[in-house]
């Protein structure tokens, strides 16, 4: 998927698949997506696996936020 910020404000979460605390987590996300729909830009960057990491850190780069994801990327969950 393609994200464009358009000058919105950006939600970074960086989860896995496997980590507890970002399954507990999930639900709060997925309720602020639906209240901020349209007016933030929700991201979700994975380490998970060589190929999401890669990904993750292309998009990550793409938004201007590499420097966050790599500074949190083996500290999950996280949002900022």
């Amino acid at each position: 998927a393609q994200y464009v910020s358009d000058g919105k404000p950006i939600f970074v979460e960086i989860s896995t698949d496997w980590c507890f605390a970002c399954k507990m987590l999930k639900p709060t996300i997925d309720q602020l997506k639906a209240q901020y729909a349209g007016s933030v830009t929700f991201v979700h960057l994975d380490p998970t696996s060589e190929e999401s990491l890669a990904s993750s850190l292309q998009l990550a780069q793409d938004l201007g936020i590499s420097d966050f994801f790599n500074a949190n990327r083996n500290a999950f969950p996280t949002v900022g």
